[in-house]
């Protein structure tokens, strides 16, 4: 109710002076509980991993041919990589996807700001094999929870699973740093 209330206040101030034609909330990073009267709105699915379980009983909730793909991925050696080091490669990955598209991208600056600004808490991830990218993520984090932002995919993976293994790598990962869940919208 209070949470109503705000966003009615909110919701007019903007429209009484002209600052905004719509407000979304950003990504699944905030998920409204009430909605403004009189607004348009539409109801979006966000997919929360719970990482407070075993490794095995998250295995066993995965589909079995995507099982059969991470032990692949496994047995084929993909590197999953992470940190500040890998935002360059994360980049190039992310801006194939985003060319193949045709939708508007951020730029290498941006990313490299992010991570100068939030430190630890901004993740980028590499899934490689045979020394190429296969799979990127950019991600943000903070004691309890993780939050994919954006991520790329090689137009000719050497390894379609890549992806999928890159994943579960981060699942498996934030189970043993105490992170609860993992969100992805």
């Amino acid at each position: 109710e209070k949470e109503k209330k705000f966003l009615e206040e909110f919701h007019n101030y903007l429209k009484e002076n002209k600052i905004a034609d719509a407000i979304f909330p950003p990504t699944h990073l905030v998920v409204f509980c009430a909605v403004p009267s009189g607004v348009m709105y539409y109801k979006i699915g966000i997919l929360v991993t719970n990482l407070k379980q075993s490794e095995d009983s998250l295995m066993s909730k995965i589909n079995p041919k995507v099982r059969t793909e991470l032990r692949k991925a496994e047995k084929l050696d993909v590197k999953i990589l992470h940190g500040k080091d890998y935002i360059k490669s994360f980049y190039d990955c992310f801006q194939g996807t985003v060319k193949q598209k045709g939708i508007s991208n951020f730029s290498l600056k941006y990313f490299n700001d992010i991570s100068q600004i939030l430190g630890e808490n901004a993740v980028f991830s590499i899934a490689m094999l045979n020394n190429n990218i296969e799979a990127s993520l950019f991600s943000l984090k903070d004691d309890k929870y993780f939050y994919p932002l954006y991520s790329g995919t090689s137009y000719m993976p050497q390894y379609k699973g890549s992806n999928k293994y890159l994943i579960w790598h981060i699942y498996t990962h934030l189970m043993k740093t105490g992170i609860e869940k993992f969100y992805y919208g």
